[in-house]
């Protein structure tokens, strides 16, 4: 995978060493770690110029899941939502890019997040083309 992975965890000691795990495998990473909105809002700039993929605990409440998401979704608007968790029938809303069990293994979850960013990035570059084709955002 070009480029550096930037992985921010929000959440469980538990989701923490998952992505920490996984993150092993990828030479070019970097983690960045907070348990509460309160850790994650107090994230310095400097730590966090540009967050390819937020890895969230669906353990969370309802409430403070979307407190995140948004938070997310403002502060990083490039990055790719993923949830981690076993509750996940209930969730049905365009904040989160994709959902996987907890019982998801290092290795597989290291796929899910490359697939992610490469799949931005694909988005990105032919969004671009297009507009460099002078297509516009919606076809023209």
């Amino acid at each position: 995978m070009p480029g550096r992975l930037r992985v921010l965890s929000v959440g469980s000691t538990e989701l923490t060493h998952l992505v920490r795990d996984a993150l092993l495998l990828c030479p070019r990473s970097c983690l960045l770690v907070a348990a509460t909105f309160w850790d994650l809002c107090s994230l310095s700039l400097h730590e966090t110029e540009k967050v390819s993929v937020a890895v969230l605990d669906l353990s969370s409440s309802e409430h403070e899941l979307r407190q995140n998401t948004e938070h997310i979704r403002r502060r990083w608007p490039d990055a790719e939502i993923l949830l981690v968790g076993d509750n996940l029938d209930h969730l049905d809303d365009p904040l989160y890019d994709e959902r996987v069990s907890a019982e998801i293994q290092p290795s597989e979850l290291l796929t899910v997040v490359e697939r992610l960013v490469a799949h931005k990035r694909r988005a990105s570059r032919f969004r671009r083309r297009r507009i460099a084709e002078g297509k516009g955002r919606y076809g023209a």
